[in-house]
């Protein structure tokens, strides 16, 4: 059991509510494993960020989370969801535990589903915590609605759905002096 994960799995853009409640069940899981995130360096579907990774990591760690892994996803995006669960967390990630949403889908293609992760980490010993989802705009809350919620500049809802006001970090070049 020692040194054992409770690894959240995600992209965590945002690091909005919904994500929150994934990251309480990781946080205070209850079996005294390391709490953990498996995420990836920008966002698997390719869209713009909310966050930054150093911002990501920021928030992740205030909120509790010891360890966060972040991958290439293009370098997993390949392997069958059984090699993704034997390989990335069983064997080098030590998970003890994995927390998921519902919906939670992984592996080439996005074949595997809940159902099969339910069997691997059966087969594997290791404990697998599933979380429903938030609602959100446009069935769950997701962080492609928070993306459309600050284009359309409405930043009340996307500070809502996030759970704190969207900021964006950057370097301050001088100019004219205008703005």
């Amino acid at each position: 059991m020692e040194n054992k994960l409770c690894v959240a799995l995600g992209d965590f853009d945002g690091v909005h509510l919904g994500h929150r409640r994934l990251l309480d069940v990781t946080v205070n899981n209850p079996y005294g494993f390391i709490p953990a995130v498996y995420t990836f360096n920008g966002n698997c579907k390719g869209a713009k960020v909310i966050m930054t990774g150093t911002e990501k990591r920021a928030r992740l760690t205030e909120l509790g989370v010891k360890r966060i892994i972040f991958d290439d996803f293009e370098k997993v995006r390949r392997l069958s969801p059984q090699e993704f669960a034997e390989n990335v967390l069983f064997k080098r990630l030590n998970a003890g535990a994995v927390v998921c949403g519902m919906d939670f889908r992984f592996g080439r293609n996005a074949a595997g589903d809940i159902g099969l992760l339910t069997e691997l980490c059966r087969s594997a010993g290791v404990f697998l915590l599933t979380v429903d989802c938030l609602a959100g705009q446009h069935g769950k809350l997701s962080s492609s609605d928070i993306r459309l919620m600050i284009r359309n500049g409405e930043m009340e809802k996307a500070a809502a759905a996030l759970g704190s006001r969207f900021f964006v970090t950057g370097t301050v070049s001088h100019g004219k002096r205008l703005g």
